[in-house]
């Protein structure tokens, strides 16, 4: 890049690909010599959004595509004898980029009544909703509702891609309100990376707080189940935003590596398009898992005159606050815990049936719901 020749036409084609770049969810990672600010300036324009000036962190409000931030993060290759600690700090960061493999969450839309009532040649109920190719693949139903011949599909919103963070983000819980809107829950570990010690790292045995959004389907593009799915930019009302309170990186410790955790969310919503949500908590560490409750209220505002795409939830929802279900005191049969103590709250969560004075055990939502009248 120290190369370039820039010209008047240069920081556009920038802000074109910082476009384009959040369009398609791809996150930029560019190296600066170090040697030009002005250089270094269009490269963070390029990793963040073009919002700014120098060496300053980019201020990205989301709300517009140019000023969403890409999510990248631009490195400084070290240029002096002087700079190891900055050469590892970028190697490290390139082999995580480049071996993290971590999951992400994907979605689909399926409309089975579609092929049911108007299923095409050669399909009759009963058969498989895939076809196995004689190389061995197999090959799925795709298509709108109803085609131009009228033949219903099976797959009419392919795979769209709902997070994309180098951390991980673990078992979605997922609702449908009265309005078609989608609400979703995960665990993820974006908060943590820079820790240090076991919470730390983007590894899948990292710390996790509770993310939300709410998603709009419709609209944002055709149902046809076309590859690649939905884009996301286009069909999120409220941005991925932290439910559970962050603990920070201090919230560990050598006896409690998992305090800041909340993980394993379950969501549902009501008659009134509230939000509900529970989740397993290990911030009290001396009640061990414990079981947190947060109710989300509807707003009124419709999108696009209440509030645009990617709204952050602080911004558009009531203040919430999440409160615990369960104070269990601390057990010493492993057999008596909802999460085994073979298994950590992240990887191999097990789930016993027993009464709720033995243990934090992730109640059914509905028997919380029942005793929130407020």
């Amino acid at each position: 890049m120290e190369g370039l020749q820039w010209t008047m036409t240069t920081p556009r084609a920038l802000i074109r690909h910082t476009t384009q770049c959040v369009l398609a969810q791809t996150k930029p990672y560019p190296l600066w010599a170090g040697s030009d600010t002005a250089v270094g300036s269009y490269m963070l324009d390029l990793a963040q959004c073009p919002v700014g000036s120098g060496l300053n962190t980019r201020t990205c409000n989301g709300a517009t595509t140019r000023t969403t931030t890409a999510e990248g993060q631009m490195y400084q290759f070290p240029t002096s004898a002087g700079s190891s600690s900055e050469l590892e700090i970028m190697v490290e960061a390139m082999v995580y980029l480049a071996t993290n493999n971590s999951r992400e969450i994907y979605m689909t839309v399926l409309d089975p009544h579609s092929l049911l009532e108007n299923p095409w040649p050669g399909w009759s109920r009963g058969d498989s909703g895939t076809e196995t190719h004689q190389n061995g693949y197999y090959i799925e139903d795709i298509g709108p509702s109803e085609d131009e011949q009228g033949y219903g599909h099976l797959i009419v919103v392919n795979d769209t891609q709902i997070t994309n963070n180098p951390a991980y983000s673990l078992h979605p819980s997922i609702a449908i309100d009265s309005s078609g809107n989608t609400h979703l829950a995960w665990q993820d570990g974006r908060l943590y990376p820079g820790c240090d010690g076991p919470t730390g790292g983007i590894d899948i045995e990292g710390a996790y707080e509770i993310y939300y959004t709410r998603l709009r389907l419709r609209g944002a593009a055709e149902w046809d189940g076309v590859p690649e799915g939905l884009p996301a930019y286009g069909i999120k009302q409220i941005a991925s935003s932290a439910i559970s309170t962050p603990e920070q990186c201090e919230g560990a410790s050598e006896e409690y590596p998992y305090a800041p955790s909340s993980v394993a969310p379950q969501i549902l919503t009501d008659t009134f398009d509230n939000v509900h949500l529970a989740w397993i908590d290990y911030s009290f560490t001396e009640w061990q898992e414990t079981i947190m409750y947060a109710r989300l209220n509807n707003t009124n505002e419709k999108f696009p005159q209440g509030f645009p795409l990617n709204s952050a939830a602080s911004a558009i929802l009531d203040p919430w606050e999440a409160r615990e279900v369960t104070k269990p005191g601390p057990l010493t049969n492993s057999d008596q815990r909802c999460v085994s103590q073979s298994a950590t709250p992240l990887t191999g969560i097990t789930y016993s049936p027993i009464s709720i004075s033995t243990g934090a055990c992730l109640l059914p939502l509905q028997m919380i719901l029942a005793a929130d009248h407020t």
